[in-house]
């Protein structure tokens, strides 16, 4: 039985619904992917952190009450821009791991890190690192794990120093489990970018953020065009299949 997610991510959301962010305009961008989100008549919004650029109370506010008004459950986590606690204040963020079919669970995880360095990077520390272990080690489902920032390279040097500090652990645990105990699929948001690979046997997905779009393969911070805006969708299918593909805004 296949279960869709939409998979959103950066939506970057600022206090003044009309204001800019690096010259877009993030609420309508994110009021956009929402809207087109609701034609591939998904099972779950997933949403992969960065959801404010403005931390305040009244935007996590609007944003929760534009996601309740959504026709199918949602599920977000903390980016490095976020505030976890003041996101708990309405719905509880992460770490979780969520039963969604037969065949399938979601562990979400937090890497929002106030102390990780570089400033924008992330870390998921040595308690978290033990909770998911014993997720993946007790499961008898496929897991899928989604996190802001990836444990791996997407071939932009800038974002790349950016990425999950402890990756290093964090892939360890993966490697010390049975092939059968390892996540089937992982996925993140932070690069600002759609990008695909494959290690240990474990597949790997970023979705391009709804706000703004990162020039791939560049070695500092660059726009790429309006047209590499958008979200992913996954289905995901029995025996820890899956399949995706990425939409623009202009689905």
């Amino acid at each position: 039985m296949q279960f869709t997610i939409a998979h959103l991510s950066d939506l970057h959301l600022k206090r003044d619904t009309q204001a800019l962010f690096k010259g877009q305009c993030p609420e309508a961008h994110f009021l956009q992917a929402l809207a087109a989100s609701k034609r591939i008549r998904a099972d779950l919004l997933l949403l992969t952190g960065d959801l404010v650029q403005d931390v305040h109370p009244e935007v996590y506010q609007r944003l929760y009450q534009h996601l309740q008004a959504h026709p199918v459950p949602w599920v977000w986590l903390p980016g490095n821009h976020d505030d976890p606690q003041l996101m708990q204040t309405w719905a509880a963020s992460a770490p979780r791991q969520i039963a969604l079919n037969a065949h399938w669970d979601l562990i979400t995880l937090n890497t929002q890190a106030q102390e990780s360095r570089p400033l924008g990077s992330g870390c998921l520390g040595q308690q978290a690192l033990a909770w998911l272990e014993t997720c993946l080690r007790t499961s008898h489902k496929a897991q899928l794990i989604a996190m802001h920032h990836p444990a791996h390279k997407v071939a932009t040097p800038w974002i790349d120093r950016l990425n999950l500090q402890d990756a290093q652990a964090f892939w360890a645990l993966c490697r010390s489990l049975p092939k059968a105990k390892r996540p089937a699929l992982i996925v993140s948001g932070h690069v600002h970018q759609a990008w695909q690979g494959r290690y240990l046997g474990i597949n790997l997905l970023t979705a391009p953020a709804t706000s703004v779009a990162f020039q791939a393969g560049a070695t500092q911070s660059q726009l790429a065009p309006v047209t590499m805006q958008g979200w992913r969708q996954i289905d995901l299918l029995a025996q820890g299949q899956w399949r995706t593909r990425v939409l623009s805004l202009q689905y």
